[in-house]
């Protein structure tokens, strides 16, 4: 049950997300219908879905129930205004090639090691506990995660905006998984093809012209994500061992994706980006790590682009 939801799960979010590129960006010759990299843009749209459900359950008291259901409501529409916009756009599908295959065994092999090996790790984190009260009670944070409780004192109000414990209670109603294989299991497996997809989406920028290199490439980001599974900070343990942590997430999807935005010049998304990271982790009123390192991008982008100028101001 949980591989046919994970499945699911990943090709909604790939034809939203071929939508989303072919809306923002359909009149560019080099926007084609593709895997890897149009899965992140779907899981950025849903994030945003997802915050917007999880506000009005937690403002306007709305049930955990009606929040799945609007949930629900909204993903089908933007799924089928993205196919309407995908066949209207008549973008060409990009053909995989045979060295695409090595990479897909690497994705593999890290799947396994995911479902059979990795052992979570929930170091100072809450979000099971938070799910299961979400459950519980059918709502948004109306108990104490850890007491049961009502709340007395309340937490922090940049700590309930986030939207990720909402989803994945959202996913634990339609899919009728228990928390545990959600979180530890069916999310870690989603947020590998998602980075998977976003470290594509920096190999197609760095070697447009050669399908071999960019093979090569993905194959030694899989092998980074493995052997940096060894310890609690480093992109591989958050993507193998925490994959639903909001900081794995962004470490792991969102900056590489927002880095290769950059190299694109797609500054649509690299806003969606940024705004995405602030319905997931804990921010400076928005202003995270997606938006330092946009700003950089951006300006080591300009210098070397325009290196006469920079001299000619130096002097």
């Amino acid at each position: 049950m949980w591989i046919l939801f994970a499945v699911c799960i990943l090709t909604v979010p790939w034809i939203i997300g071929n939508g989303c590129l072919c809306l923002f960006y359909g009149k560019s010759r080099d926007v084609r219908l593709s895997g890897w990299d149009a899965l992140p843009a779907g899981w950025i749209a849903l994030i945003g879905t997802a915050e917007a459900v999880h506000l009005a359950g937690m403002f306007l008291g709305a049930t955990l129930s009606l929040c799945t259901a609007l949930f629900c409501a909204l993903t089908v529409i933007m799924l089928l205004v993205s196919l309407y916009v995908i066949i209207r756009s008549g973008k060409p599908v990009s053909k995989p090639d045979i060295f695409s295959v090595l990479p897909a065994l690497f994705f593999l092999g890290l799947a396994v090691y995911i479902l059979i090996w990795a052992r979570p790790c929930f170091y100072r984190d809450m979000t099971l506990e938070t799910v299961q009260s979400f459950l519980y009670t059918d709502g948004i944070y109306r108990v104490n995660p850890l007491t049961g409780a009502p709340y007395e004192a309340g937490s922090p109000l940049r700590y309930q905006i986030l939207c990720l414990p909402t989803l994945y209670s959202i996913f634990c109603r339609l899919s009728s998984l228990s928390p545990w294989i959600m979180m530890t299991r069916v999310v870690p497996l989603i947020m590998l093809a998602n980075c998977y997809g976003a470290f594509f989406c920096i190999g197609k920028n760095l070697f447009p012209e050669s399908a071999r290199r960019r093979s090569c490439f993905l194959c030694a980001v899989a092998a980074i994500l493995l052997i940096g599974n060894y310890s609690v900070g480093l992109d591989g343990f958050g993507i193998l061992s925490c994959g639903w942590l909001g900081t794995s997430i962004r470490n792991g999807v969102l900056v590489p994706y927002l880095i290769s935005m950059c190299l694109e010049k797609k500054r649509i998304m690299m806003l969606l980006c940024i705004a995405a990271e602030a319905c997931i982790t804990w921010t400076l009123y928005g202003a995270g790590v997606c938006i330092a390192v946009a700003a950089g991008m951006e300006l080591v982008l300009h210098i070397f682009e325009n290196p006469r100028k920079l001299k000619g101001s130096v002097k």
